[in-house]
C-alpha cells in the first residue's frame, strides 16, 4: 500500500467498523485473479509469476504457493482488523 493511503486510513477513515467477513471479501479478488492466471497461463502457456508456473512447479506446489500468498493476505488483513479496533475504543 501507497504510504498516503496508510496515512489516510490511520487519521481519516472512522475506526471500528470492520469485521472479520471483510477478510473473506478482502480474498476474493486475489482467489480470483490466481484462477484467471492458472486459466490463461493453461491456454497460452506462459505464466506471468514463477511461483505459479504449474508447467515447471506442478499444481501440487502451486497450489501450496497460492495458500502461502493467500495467508499473507489474511495476516496482513488481521492486523488492519486488530489495529482498527484499537483505534475504534482510543
Amino acid at each position: 500500500m501507497p504510504l498516503l493511503f496508510i496515512l489516510y486510513w490511520w487519521f481519516e477513515v472512522p475506526k471500528g467498523r470492520l469485521r472479520l467477513w471483510h477478510l473473506a471479501a478482502w480474498a476474493l479478488y486475489p482467489m480470483l485473479y490466481f484462477a484467471f492466471v492458472l486459466l490463461r497461463g493453461h491456454e497460452i502457456g506462459v505464466y506471468p509469476y514463477p511461483f505459479v508456473d504449474v508447467a515447471r512447479l506442478g499444481y501440487g506446489q502451486v497450489l501450496t504457493n497460492a495458500v502461502g500468498v493467500l495467508a499473507g493476505f489474511w495476516a496482513i488483513g488481521l492486523v488492519l482488523l486488530g489495529l482498527d479496533r484499537w483505534r475504534g475504543r482510543h
